[in-house]
Parts: C-alpha cells; sequence; structure tokens
C-alpha cells in the first residue's frame, strides 16, 4: 500500500519551472530591451562586435530561485539570484557574442538556451572602407521608407517589454504606449497577416482574463489604403466590441527592392467569457470602389470550467465490520462459543465524486474579503463558487472540496462516504471524512459474556446476531482517474 502510494504521488508531482528574461545592451534602467522569443533574442540595430550583454529577470520576479549563466562553449559562468535581477554576460577579450549561445539554469536543474542573432538595420551597417563623403541622396529617403519586415520583428519592435506568464499567455506591461490594454488583466495573441498565431499559440482561456488579438503584418504603401483587417467575434459574449486600429511606430531604414512597406497594426479586445471564445480574422480589400472581404482563419480560445471529478480513493476506515460465527460443543448442537474475526480497521477502495465547491472560497467570496498587493479588496469571481478553471485556479489553501463516494471492494450501497478532499497537487488529494455503512452487531445482555470462551444457545446467538447503520472516522488518499489510466498504461509499457 505505501509503495503503491509512493509511486503515484511521485507521479502526481510534476512541477514545470518557466521564468522570462530579457537582453539589454547597457545596465540603464531606460535601456531597449530586447525580448526571448522561441528561444532567441533578435538584437536590432547593433553595430559591430556584440562584446557583451546584460541579462535581466522580468516580473515575476522570483523569490528563491537562482541561476546560473554560461556561454555555451566557454567556461565563464555567472550566477544570477533573487537579490540581483540584472547580470553582464561576457567572453573573453575579443569574444563576439553574435551568434552564440547562452545557458540559463535554475537550482532545480530546469536548462533554457538562448542564441543571440544580431540583426544591422540595412543602410546603417559601416564597413572601414566607408566614407561619410560618398553617402548619396538614396540613403537620405530612408527615414519615410521601411522595408518588408517579418511581424515577429515588428512585434519585438512595438512591444519589448512583452512577457510570458506560464499557462496563462502573453501579457505586456501598462506603461507600454502600443496598446491600450497592459497590465495583468490583459493576455494578448498575436497573428499575422494571413490571420496565423505568432510567437505563441492560441492559449488556454480563463474567464478571469480579457483577450487582445493583434493582427502585425508589413503592407505596402501602395496598397495600405485599400486594405483593412478586422476580427469578428462569432461566441463567447455579446458583440459589443471595443476596438481600434493603431498604425504603431514607423521607423526608417534603406530600400532592399522598389517596394515600400508600411507596418500595419490592428488590435481589438474581445469580450469578457466564462465559455469558449470563437473568433474570425478577416481582410478588406477595396477594388474599383467595392469593397470585398475575405476570411483568413477562425480560432477558438479553449475555457473550460469544471464543476467536479470523478476519483479512485484507497480508504482507512475505523468502521469495523466483524463476522460471528456460532461453533457448537461436542455432542449438543444447539449449545456452542462464539468466534468474531476480521475486526478492526478496513482498507477499502472507493469511487468519488468531488465537487468543486470550495468552502474557503465561499468565506472569501461574502465574509473575508482577501486584498491585492495596493490593498484593494479582491472580488472573487462567481464562477469559482461552484467551478474551477485551471489557468486561474484556486490557491492551494482554497482546494478543499465537498465529496461522497461508494465502496468497490464491498458492498456499494452499504458503504457511503462523505467528507472533504484536500487537493495537494493535481490529480491527488487527501481524503477527510466518515463511513456510513451497514456492519455486522452481537449485542448481549450478560457482562460477563467473552468470545470464543463464553458457552450460550444456539437461539440466543440468533437473536443476538443483526446488522445496523454506524458511521465512523475515515482517512485516506483520492486519484483522478486518469492518473490511474495512465499508471496502468505505464505499467503496461514497462512489463512488455
Amino acid at each position: 500500500m505505501k509503495k503503491t502510494l509512493t509511486i503515484i504521488f511521485l507521479f502526481a508531482i510534476q512541477f514545470v519551472i518557466s521564468q522570462t528574461f530579457v537582453v539589454k545592451l547597457n545596465n540603464n534602467v531606460a535601456a531597449k530591451e530586447f525580448p526571448i522569443i522561441n528561444d532567441k533574442v533578435n538584437i536590432i540595430g547593433h553595430k559591430g562586435e556584440l562584446k557583451n550583454i546584460f541579462l535581466t529577470v522580468k516580473e515575476p520576479i522570483p523569490n528563491d530561485k537562482d541561476y546560473k549563466v554560461s556561454i555555451v562553449g566557454q567556461g565563464s559562468t555567472f550566477d544570477l539570484s533573487s537579490e540581483i535581477n540584472t547580470i553582464e554576460v561576457k567572453g573573453g577579450d575579443g569574444y563576439d557574442l553574435s551568434g552564440q549561445t547562452i545557458e540559463i539554469i535554475d537550482k532545480d536543474g530546469y536548462k533554457q538556451l538562448v542564441e543571440l542573432i544580431v540583426e544591422n538595420s540595412i543602410g546603417e551597417n559601416d564597413t572601414s572602407d566607408s566614407n561619410e563623403d560618398d553617402i548619396d541622396a538614396e540613403n537620405d529617403e530612408a527615414s519615410s521608407q521601411t522595408n518588408f519586415r517579418t511581424p515577429e520583428e515588428i512585434v519585438a519592435e512595438l512591444f519589448p517589454d512583452i512577457i510570458y506568464k506560464q499557462r496563462v499567455g502573453l501579457m505586456v506591461s501598462e506603461s507600454n504606449e502600443n496598446t491600450r490594454f497592459g497590465g495583468e488583466r490583459y493576455v494578448h495573441i498575436f497573428l499575422d497577416g494571413y490571420g496565423n498565431p505568432i510567437l505563441r499559440s492560441i492559449p488556454q482561456g480563463s474567464p478571469e482574463k480579457t483577450y487582445v488579438v493583434h493582427i502585425v503584418t508589413s503592407v505596402s504603401e501602395v496598397a495600405l489604403p485599400n486594405i483593412r483587417y478586422n476580427i469578428k467575434q462569432t461566441a463567447g459574449g455579446i458583440d459589443d466590441l471595443l476596438l481600434f486600429r493603431n498604425t504603431g511606430k514607423l521607423d526608417g531604414f534603406g530600400l532592399t527592392s522598389g517596394s515600400t512597406y508600411k507596418i500595419y497594426h490592428y488590435e481589438i479586445v474581445l469580450t469578457e467569457s466564462n465559455k469558449n471564445i470563437v473568433f474570425e480574422v478577416n481582410i478588406g480589400t477595396i477594388s474599383d470602389s467595392k469593397l470585398t472581404n475575405t476570411k483568413l482563419s477562425t480560432h477558438t480560445i479553449p475555457i473550460k470550467i469544471y464543476n467536479g471529478s470523478f476519483d479512485v480513493g484507497l480508504i482507512s476506515s475505523e468502521l469495523e465490520n466483524p463476522n460471528y460465527s456460532f461453533v457448537a460443543t461436542a455432542g449438543d448442537n444447539s449449545m456452542g462459543k462464539i468466534k468474531d474475526s476480521e475486526g478492526g480497521k478496513r482498507g477499502i477502495v472507493t469511487t468519488m465524486a468531488t465537487f468543486y465547491a470550495s468552502p474557503i472560497i465561499l468565506l472569501e467570496k461574502f465574509i473575508f474579503k482577501p486584498k491585492d498587493k495596493n490593498g484593494n479588496k479582491i472580488d472573487i469571481p462567481n464562477y469559482k463558487l461552484t467551478g474551477r478553471n485551471f489557468v486561474e485556479d484556486h490557491k492551494i489553501y482554497e482546494r478543499i472540496y465537498p465529496t461522497v463516494g461508494l465502496s468497490v471492494n464491498e458492498k456499494a450501497l452499504e458503504n457511503i462516504f462523505y467528507g472533504f478532499n484536500f487537493e495537494a497537487v493535481r490529480g491527488a488529494s487527501l481524503f477527510v471524512g466518515w463511513h456510513h455503512g451497514r456492519v455486522n452487531t452481537f449485542n448481549i445482555s450478560d457482562t460477563d459474556f467473552s468470545f470464543n470462551e463464553s458457552v450460550i444457545s444456539k437461539e440466543n446467538f440468533d437473536l443476538n446476531t443483526k446488522q445496523t447503520w454506524k458511521t465512523d472516522f475515515a482517512i485516506g488518499v483520492n486519484l483522478d482517474v486518469l492518473v490511474i489510466l495512465n499508471l496502468l498504461q505505464q505499467s503496461g509499457s514497462a512489463t512488455k
């Protein structure tokens, strides 16, 4: 039993560590930040060798995390701790970090590799053979023109402060001037000019977040007046949407072809919802004074609210259910001794239904309202009274839920369990409650009676042997059915 529980808990406890970093070229507070996107950092506009960088931990700042940072292939190691959120990473004399990979390892051994890519702006590269007197008029026009830029480059330019919060999605700081929807309340989804997600896939949704959809692309200056993107929300809430169009920053670059491009940035905030949000991406084009609307793609933000779960329980019950048998004496079948067996605690396998209606949530909703870091009271959303969303999950002290169940290895309708589950880790809970069951009893008025010693009649035995309903304390472990199935599958694979 102990071995099985140990395996189950080790299987259930899985922690995924994720922390967002940015790269700076100097340690000034106002220095431009380059985010890590898909394990790469695109450093735009840097000239010459990249001799050093400053690696900075972005919010949320860890309280107990320490990191070891090193350059792959180099022996130097740099420490990043909770007290020091920025470190300088540099190679030896004359060592160029451009194209190199840095390795970030936390104290639990989680490793992240980040490639440093330097992208010099076209028209800005200086060589030893160049002469400022040779700059012609064509380069003078670069300030009003741009070359084609990828959606990822545009996002890195407009939102250098973007961070990824595990299981939630991409977020932008409140101070960013290229969006009206900054801060932890909003989750941002970025799409390219074809309606496809970039940076991250469509996230798992939460009814406590508001989702903002961006379309970022490069559009030729000639076509720009005749093109307009739009987002239509088709499910998940009312159709009263707040939207605006923002062209973002238009930086100057030299041309690589005969076409001139401008950044197109469209942003819309979707209606809050407690069910799946579905939206369409459309592009409208004007030709011969006619508007043609074409659907590019359809996306769904899945928002799942669970009201309960089914579990398998391993329960230790204090409710005794002994067996009584009559052992006749030699020569007289009407008289004999009473033997009792199988008394004491019982181990019972159960199937239970857990309901996500936490009494702690009820208290926080109506009596003891929690406060945020600024001292403002936090209103608990109504769905949390009877439901649970794993993106914005209940805090660990809130994960106390009522549960009821029946026995599997004994008569189901004669063994009822009720109480509370405390979910310590996802898929595994500690059950504390009561066992209400029908048990065997033997009651006799003779105070001197002793089992296996006193002699009584068969008739007296039959009169005093009954079954009755009793209740006693029970404790155990409940496991999600999916955890059990995964364990069985793993066990089956190991024996092949």
